[in-house]
Protein backbone atom coordinates (compact mmCIF):
# COMPACT_ATOMS: atom_id res chain seq x y z
CA UNK A 1 0.00 0.00 0.00
CA UNK A 2 2.78 2.45 0.90
CA UNK A 3 4.50 1.61 -2.39
CA UNK A 4 1.37 2.67 -4.34
CA UNK A 5 1.11 5.90 -2.35
CA UNK A 6 4.77 6.63 -3.03
CA UNK A 7 4.30 5.99 -6.77
CA UNK A 8 1.25 8.28 -6.84
CA UNK A 9 3.31 10.94 -5.06
CA UNK A 10 6.05 10.68 -7.71
CA UNK A 11 3.52 10.93 -10.56
CA UNK A 12 1.89 14.01 -8.98
CA UNK A 13 5.30 15.60 -8.41
CA UNK A 14 6.31 14.95 -12.02
CA UNK A 15 3.13 16.51 -13.45
CA UNK A 16 3.37 19.53 -11.15
CA UNK A 17 6.95 20.18 -12.27
CA UNK A 18 6.27 19.81 -15.97
CA UNK A 19 2.83 21.39 -16.33
CA UNK A 20 2.34 24.83 -17.87
CA UNK A 21 2.00 27.77 -15.54
CA UNK A 22 -1.12 29.62 -16.67
CA UNK A 23 -0.88 33.38 -16.39
CA UNK A 24 -3.64 35.89 -15.81
CA UNK A 25 -2.74 38.67 -18.25
CA UNK A 26 -3.95 42.24 -17.68
CA UNK A 27 -1.99 44.03 -20.39
CA UNK A 28 0.03 43.50 -23.58
CA UNK A 29 2.26 46.30 -24.87
CA UNK A 30 3.95 46.68 -28.26
CA UNK A 31 6.92 49.05 -28.33
CA UNK A 32 9.69 50.15 -30.68
CA UNK A 33 13.26 51.12 -29.83
CA UNK A 34 13.82 54.89 -29.91
CA UNK A 35 16.43 57.58 -29.28
CA UNK A 36 14.38 60.71 -28.57
CA UNK A 37 10.75 61.09 -27.56
CA UNK A 38 8.30 63.82 -26.57
CA UNK A 39 7.24 64.31 -22.95
CA UNK A 40 3.69 62.97 -23.34
CA UNK A 41 4.79 59.63 -24.81
CA UNK A 42 4.89 56.42 -22.80
CA UNK A 43 8.41 54.98 -22.70
CA UNK A 44 10.23 52.29 -20.76
CA UNK A 45 13.79 50.99 -20.55
CA UNK A 46 14.72 47.39 -21.23
CA UNK A 47 18.26 46.03 -21.46
CA UNK A 48 19.81 49.51 -21.66
CA UNK A 49 17.56 50.59 -24.56
CA UNK A 50 14.58 52.96 -24.57
CA UNK A 51 11.29 51.86 -26.08
CA UNK A 52 8.27 53.90 -27.14
CA UNK A 53 4.90 52.25 -26.51
CA UNK A 54 3.01 51.98 -29.80
CA UNK A 55 -0.03 50.16 -28.47
CA UNK A 56 -1.54 48.75 -25.29
CA UNK A 57 -4.18 46.06 -25.05
CA UNK A 58 -5.95 45.88 -21.68
CA UNK A 59 -7.68 42.67 -20.59
CA UNK A 60 -10.09 41.74 -17.81
CA UNK A 61 -9.51 38.88 -15.35
CA UNK A 62 -10.93 36.41 -17.91
CA UNK A 63 -8.49 37.53 -20.61
CA UNK A 64 -11.11 39.42 -22.64
CA UNK A 65 -10.07 42.62 -24.39
CA UNK A 66 -11.59 45.67 -22.65
CA UNK A 67 -9.58 48.61 -24.01
CA UNK A 68 -6.95 49.49 -26.59
CA UNK A 69 -4.61 52.49 -26.73
CA UNK A 70 -2.83 53.28 -30.00
CA UNK A 71 -0.13 55.89 -30.62
CA UNK A 72 -1.03 58.24 -33.46
CA UNK A 73 0.48 61.58 -34.51
CA UNK A 74 -1.97 63.42 -32.25
CA UNK A 75 -1.10 61.24 -29.22
CA UNK A 76 -2.61 58.09 -27.76
CA UNK A 77 -6.12 57.24 -28.89
CA UNK A 78 -8.18 55.09 -26.53
CA UNK A 79 -10.91 52.67 -27.64
CA UNK A 80 -13.19 50.97 -25.10
CA UNK A 81 -14.87 47.63 -25.87
CA UNK A 82 -18.22 49.10 -27.04
CA UNK A 83 -16.41 51.28 -29.60
CA UNK A 84 -14.14 48.39 -30.66
CA UNK A 85 -17.23 46.27 -31.38
CA UNK A 86 -18.64 48.99 -33.64
CA UNK A 87 -15.48 49.32 -35.76
CA UNK A 88 -15.39 46.70 -38.49
CA UNK A 89 -12.27 44.46 -38.44
CA UNK A 90 -10.60 46.77 -35.88
CA UNK A 91 -9.06 43.94 -33.83
CA UNK A 92 -7.78 42.00 -36.86
CA UNK A 93 -6.53 45.10 -38.70
CA UNK A 94 -4.33 46.08 -35.75
CA UNK A 95 -3.24 42.50 -34.87
CA UNK A 96 -4.90 42.69 -31.45
CA UNK A 97 -6.49 39.76 -29.61
CA UNK A 98 -10.14 39.62 -28.52
CA UNK A 99 -9.05 37.14 -25.87
CA UNK A 100 -5.61 36.29 -24.52
CA UNK A 101 -4.53 32.94 -23.10
CA UNK A 102 -0.97 32.66 -21.92
CA UNK A 103 1.19 30.19 -20.04
CA UNK A 104 4.85 29.74 -19.20
CA UNK A 105 6.17 26.62 -20.88
CA UNK A 106 9.53 26.78 -19.16
CA UNK A 107 11.84 29.58 -18.08
CA UNK A 108 12.63 30.44 -21.72
CA UNK A 109 9.36 30.09 -23.61
CA UNK A 110 5.90 31.56 -23.43
CA UNK A 111 2.72 30.38 -25.13
CA UNK A 112 0.25 33.09 -26.17
CA UNK A 113 -2.94 32.01 -27.93
CA UNK A 114 -1.29 28.80 -29.21
CA UNK A 115 1.89 30.56 -30.46
CA UNK A 116 5.28 29.99 -28.84
CA UNK A 117 7.62 32.94 -28.16
CA UNK A 118 11.14 33.16 -26.78
CA UNK A 119 11.24 35.13 -23.54
CA UNK A 120 13.84 37.91 -23.67
CA UNK A 121 13.46 39.03 -20.06
CA UNK A 122 11.33 38.93 -16.93
CA UNK A 123 10.74 41.87 -14.58
CA UNK A 124 9.26 40.22 -11.48
CA UNK A 125 9.00 43.54 -9.62
CA UNK A 126 6.67 45.05 -12.23
CA UNK A 127 5.22 41.63 -13.21
CA UNK A 128 6.26 41.88 -16.86
CA UNK A 129 7.40 39.19 -19.28
CA UNK A 130 9.25 40.53 -22.35
CA UNK A 131 9.41 38.79 -25.74
CA UNK A 132 10.67 39.84 -29.17
CA UNK A 133 8.37 40.95 -31.94
CA UNK A 134 10.92 40.79 -34.77
CA UNK A 135 14.31 39.25 -35.48
CA UNK A 136 16.20 42.57 -35.35
CA UNK A 137 14.93 43.34 -31.86
CA UNK A 138 13.52 46.76 -32.80
CA UNK A 139 10.02 45.77 -31.70
CA UNK A 140 9.44 44.27 -28.29
CA UNK A 141 6.33 43.16 -26.47
CA UNK A 142 5.62 42.63 -22.84
CA UNK A 143 2.79 40.98 -20.99
CA UNK A 144 1.81 42.30 -17.60
CA UNK A 145 0.49 39.56 -15.36
CA UNK A 146 -1.32 39.51 -12.02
Amino acid sequence: MSKIIFQLFLVMLFFNCTSDKNLQISERVKAIEIDNVSEESIVFNFKNKRYLVQSQELFDKNGLLTEVKILKSEGYLSFLRPKIDKLKNFVARHNFSDKINSSMIDGKHLEINSEIFLITGIDKGNKRIFYAGDKKGDIIYYLKYN
